[in-house]
């Protein structure tokens, strides 16, 4: 990569620690989707043959995203509204909520800055984190297992192609420097039950 690709990425960075002063957390890693910020945490996370418990109403990449992750699935019938854990992991799926000083100590936090969510970038994710290990290990992951300033020509850790491309976190950069308050909740949005699927 040239010196001028990697300056490029420094607004990704930016967009990062803007993130983490907004919402008190300590380290964040932007992705390209909320679904990919959910993948990367769970594999993180995965004990082979885990059992995972999801609410039977959610989004459906959740559910891909802990499949693709080699997850067993249990559903409830949990009744969430902003955001929900998944138990037994401490993934949260916060794709509906981003607020002022949110972050909660020890969790991954996964947020989704979809068309249709309060920081609305078209397409783009972050988890949100306070451990050291679990932040240098998903920095990495989602650079084909790159680590910062490595070319990957050998490259043997696990990796995703799951980075935030720089124009997105320029866009986020722009809208949360500007933001004074905390975004409105989002309208309820039935999602269907998926344990019939």
């Amino acid at each position: 990569m040239s010196d001028h690709a990697r300056r490029a990425y420094k607004v990704v960075d930016a967009f990062e620690q803007e993130l983490c002063d907004f919402t008190g957390a300590q380290y964040c890693v932007a992705v390209d989707s909320c679904t990919n910020a959910l993948f990367l945490s769970l594999v993180l996370e995965l004990v082979p043959g885990q059992l995972l418990t999801l609410p039977r109403h959610t989004y459906v990449g959740v559910l891909q995203a802990a499949r693709n992750a080699g997850y067993r699935i249990r559903w409830t019938d949990e009744q969430w509204t902003d955001s929900y854990r998944l138990k037994p992991t401490r993934v949260v799926d916060s794709a509906r909520r981003i607020a002022s000083g949110m972050y909660e100590p020890g969790t991954l936090t996964c947020l989704s800055f979809h068309a249709a969510k309060q920081l609305a970038l078209g397409r783009g994710g972050a988890i949100l984190t306070d451990d050291d290990a679990a932040y240098a290990w998903l920095c990495r992951a989602r650079a084909d297992g790159r680590a910062p300033g490595d070319t990957g020509t050998y490259a043997t850790f696990p990796g995703f192609h799951m980075y935030m491309p720089p124009p997105t976190a320029a866009l986020g950069l722009w809208i949360l420097s500007r933001w004074t308050f905390d975004p409105a909740p989002l309208p309820d949005d039935p999602y269907p039950d998926l344990s019939l699927l």
